[in-house]
């Protein structure tokens, strides 16, 4: 099991499933180590072996992709401007500056990455730690990570 203290340093715009109020989910990680395992050239038998699937026989996945220590919402909320390099024009609301709900930077969360189901075999334990690897390295969360937001910092 491996353990990831993360502090954004950009705001984190991202969106709740309810709410229109920030969220961290573990499952919005684990959709960018699936990008980050494809950018790196992992083939499909390989990402099927770690990450699960369903095409050819479903497959459960072996990694496990949890946030613990998870940070209060702002209260009250915090609006910074989606892209603050841009005039917001005549409606804040509306102009491509338009301020969303946020996480601030500083917020810090635990991400933990474990096996499961007996764990992975030693080549895909290597991938899979590459694979976090790069993402904890170059990797973001949420909305406008193209423009900077959900930018991370982590020990």
């Amino acid at each position: 099991m491996n353990r990831h203290q993360i502090e954004f340093i950009t705001p984190l715009f991202s969106r709740g499933a309810y709410d229109d109020l920030p969220e961290i989910r573990p499952a919005s990680i684990r959709g960018q180590l699936h990008w980050w395992f494809r950018l790196l050239g992992g083939s499909y038998a390989d990402e099927k072996a770690i990450f699960g699937g369903v095409h050819g026989g479903a497959t459960a996945s072996r990694l496990v992709v949890r946030v613990a220590d998870l940070p209060q919402r702002p209260s009250p909320p915090v609006f910074p401007p989606t892209l603050p390099h841009k005039p917001a024009g005549n409606d804040p609301r509306n102009g491509p500056n338009a301020p969303r709900c946020a996480f601030p930077a500083g917020t810090r969360f635990t991400l933990v990455v474990a096996e499961r189901l007996g764990g992975l075999a030693d080549a895909h334990h290597k991938l899979a730690d590459r694979t976090t690897q790069a993402w904890l390295l170059a990797g973001s969360l949420g909305l406008r990570t193209t423009r900077g937001g959900g930018a991370i910092h982590w020990s």
